[in-house]
């Protein structure tokens, strides 16, 4: 597995796109979350073939505001690559990113639900956060 970082702009940003849907498609990725601004960047895992590459799984970053540190926003590997330690190498190189950079936290988030990216988040050292709850509202009537 080849792991590359690419700004989330171009045929890069079409690709984190496809991923995203994805993971939405799963259920494991909100379906209503904001579209990808191209302002990230990504770490790809490709899989070479014969005539190119595969991409089994994708981790999307961020330095956000208010938050001391960078963001990964979105971790999804293809169902067909999961259980071969792929999100994990993902995870790590992005929290190498941050090292590399030099921010104070490296955070990320995830659904309730999502079980595999909870016991992947506790495996790698992170710690609980907050937990909130929203509620989606009939628009207001006039």
């Amino acid at each position: 597995m080849q792991y590359d970082r690419f700004p989330c702009a171009g045929s890069w940003k079409d690709t984190a796109d496809a991923l995203m849907a994805a993971g939405q498609a799963e259920g494991m990725i909100p379906t209503d979350r904001e579209s990808l601004t191209g302002e990230e960047e990504v770490i790809i895992a490709r899989q070479l073939t014969h005539d190119g590459y595969i991409n089994a799984g994708i981790a999307v970053f961020y330095l956000p505001e208010n938050y001391d540190g960078l963001w990964l926003d979105i971790l999804y590997v293809k169902p067909e690559y999961r259980r071969r330690g792929i999100g994990r190498v993902l995870v790590s190189l992005v929290r190498q990113v941050a090292i590399d950079a030099g921010h104070d936290q490296f955070g990320l988030g995830t659904m309730l639900h999502n079980a595999p990216m909870l016991a992947l988040a506790r495996s790698a050292g992170f710690a609980k956060g907050a937990v909130y709850f929203d509620q989606p509202l009939p628009e207001a009537r006039s």
